[in-house]
């Protein structure tokens, strides 16, 4: 059976409505919207179904909640018509890169990316906007006057009690929180089972973003809270205390199946100080004493032993000369300790005039003398003489000579990071407030330093550098544009010239507007209809917006084939293949089929020559050369 694409993204509301029809079908029906069937939801039948679990109108319950919540949860699940399009001239190896760079509004974006990257994505590092109180570029058509939001502000319960914030207090969080929300929602649609969100905050907003994240991911897959230093030293004039500080909030999509990195120890760590003839082999070793006393019920008696010690005395667990009751232990057995002495792996120490028994544990070798590395948890402290913000500003200004762009982060955080969510090849990092790219240069730099294959998904709109600005002097108009400099910079840097990305920009659909509402059709769009791409938009926007509804990663490999005189796309080793030409036949479409046997979708243009007999006879020849194909037709 041949269907028409919608190039839209899926509905959310509606796809949520079908979940609650698995469960209570009685609950669900049909109705008519804008000329479409929907589904919808009986509330009346729902609510009998709940009758014992629901709270009711303004009976007290624990909620977090602002001015426009619910229209900002609505806008997360609205469907969205825009595309991405290939830009080739921006972009580095675009037919061989991974990488993706995309222009345009980040939640938009993130609509497109759904479907393709659902449950996919092992790591989103995001460091939005902090509220200043200043208006946001990321506004999503939030504006909202003192008196509308007063009037908001205001509605009371039956009792007279106010439902929201007070205007001191809510008005100023308010667009923080609507810009943020529907954005959150939407990454939790994008990590995968074992990932990790990262989101940087100053203090402003820290609570409020808190409890977004308890709300959306569930406050049992709080990970961590990281203390950043971020400044070095402070300002003078700070009228009451300097503001050193920032924060890294991490929430897993499900923290049972979260494995988190460890730090590896390494030979320079001050603990591990001490070395002996073992040392090329076994590393230097840390002195960990042998004993230990047990309470009563991990008292063993086998493990109450003298061992004898260089000068040919006895000694017992506890340090003493003869045995001494008190739950002492070895922690080792008589028949490991003699094999320890042997092989290097214990050492006596006399003080005051009694022997100590120590294990040697190497860095290079556990205590059975095998291969080893050893690690350590992160702390939720990262101090700024590891890291801080003049480093991210001076890999800017190794690059340009100056510092054009303010507030950068530094590389060596976010590898920091991507350590933290245990990042190897194949995994996908994601940043949609991507800013100058730090994310996206410090996973190419990652990637040459381990010899790793990981691929960065960066957004950023696409804001205009200011006039007076460095960044502008130096002939970057936008922010993207310095972004996709230092990209390519960082490229040449690491001489990783087989290393690419790709670059989208974010645009309306390629489809005109009638293809989106047919029972509109007049004589005056009956052209639009049968030539429903729009002028200026060529195959391959067309391809990857066919890819993005169909589910097919944007980093695909993409190969162009000439089939009977008529260009062929094969995209992801034939999983899809796609013709756009309107003046196909039945020799084409036939010897297409065959070559392309196996293909999971074969996507046409209907155009204007393309008949309802032309459709039938395609899906006939597919029939014959390749049944399992789904055919598809814009």
């Amino acid at each position: 059976m041949i269907e028409k694409l919608e190039m839209q993204t899926k509905d959310l509301s509606q796809e949520k409505i079908r979940l609650i029809r698995e469960l209570f079908p009685n609950c669900v029906t049909e109705s008519k919207e804008r000329e479409r069937t929907i589904l919808s939801v009986d509330f009346d039948a729902l609510r009998q179904e709940l009758s014992g679990s629901i709270v009711e109108g303004q009976q007290e319950r624990y909620q977090f909640t602002w001015p426009d919540k619910s229209k900002a949860k609505r806008l997360a699940n609205t469907p969205t018509t825009m595309t991405l399009r290939p830009s080739r001239t921006e972009s580095v190896n675009f037919d061989s890169a991974k990488n993706i760079y995309i222009k345009g509004d980040n939640l938009e974006a993130l609509k497109l990316l759904r479907e393709t990257y659902l449950s996919k994505i092992k790591m989103i590092y995001i460091d939005p906007p902090y509220n200043t109180g200043n208006d946001f570029v990321y506004n999503d058509h939030y504006s909202m006057t003192k008196k509308d939001y007063v009037d908001i502000e205001n509605s009371t319960d039956e009792c007279g009690n106010l439902l929201y914030n007070s205007v001191s207090n809510g008005r100023f969080h308010t667009d923080w929180l609507n810009m943020i929300y529907p954005r959150i929602l939407l990454s939790k649609d994008l990590l995968s089972e074992e990932g990790l969100i990262f989101i940087s905050i100053n203090q402003s907003e820290l609570i409020n973003l808190s409890k977004i994240c308890d709300e959306i991911f569930g406050s049992s897959n709080f990970i961590s809270l990281i203390t950043w230093e971020s400044k070095v030293g402070g300002s003078a004039d700070e009228k009451y205390i300097v503001d050193s500080v920032e924060y890294i909030l991490i929430y897993a999509k499900n923290k049972q199946n979260v494995v988190i990195g460890k730090q590896q120890i390494l030979s320079d760590d001050p603990r591990y100080r001490n070395k002996d003839q073992y040392f090329e082999s076994r590393g230097p070793y840390i002195l960990k004493k042998l004993d230990y006393r047990m309470t009563s019920l991990h008292y063993t008696d086998s493990l109450n032993y003298p061992i004898v010690t260089p000068d040919g005395t006895e000694v017992w667990p506890g340090g003493e000369s003869f045995r001494q009751d008190g739950g002492w232990n070895w922690r080792w057995s008589k028949k490991k300790v003699d094999w320890g002495i042997e092989n290097g792996f214990i050492e006596f120490i006399k003080k005051n005039g009694k022997w100590v028994v120590n294990t040697k544990q190497y860095l290079f070798v556990d205590n059975n003398c095998k291969p080893v590395d050893r690690s350590i948890p992160y702390r939720n402290l990262i101090t700024s003489d590891f890291t801080n913000t003049t480093q991210g500003s001076k890999t800017i200004v190794d690059y340009y000579d100056s510092k054009i762009f303010e507030y950068s982060k530094p590389i060596k955080l976010l590898e920091y990071l991507m350590d933290i969510a245990d990042i190897s090849s194949g995994d996908i990092v994601v940043d949609y407030f991507s800013g100058s790219a730090t994310t996206g240069h410090s996973v190419l730099k990652r990637n040459k330093e381990k010899e790793s294959d990981v691929q960065f998904i960066c957004i950023q709109l696409p804001e205009k550098c200011d006039a007076d600005s460095a960044a502008f002097k130096n002939g970057f108009q936008t922010i993207c544009d310095l972004a996709i400099d230092r990209l390519k910079k960082s490229i040449v840097e690491l001489k990783s010239s087989s290393v690419g990305f790709r670059v989208f920009n974010l645009d309306s659909s390629n489809m005109k507007d009638v293809f989106y509402s047919v029972d509109s059709i007049s004589r005056n769009t009956l052209d639009d209809y049968v030539n429903n791409v729009k002028l200026g938009r060529g195959e391959e926007d067309l391809l990857i917006q066919v890819m993005l509804e169909l589910g097919i990663e944007l980093s695909s490999k993409i190969e162009q084939k000439d089939i009977s005189g008529h260009t062929v796309f094969s995209v992801d080793d034939g999983y899809l293949v796609a013709c756009f030409d309107d003046s196909i036949d039945d020799s084409t479409v036939t010897e297409l089929s065959k070559e392309m046997s196996g293909c999971m979708y074969a996507v046409f243009h209907s155009g204007s020559s393309m008949s309802d007999e032309m459709l039938s006879n395609i899906e006939q020849i597919f029939k014959t050369y390749s049944p399992q194909t789904k055919i598809r037709i814009l």
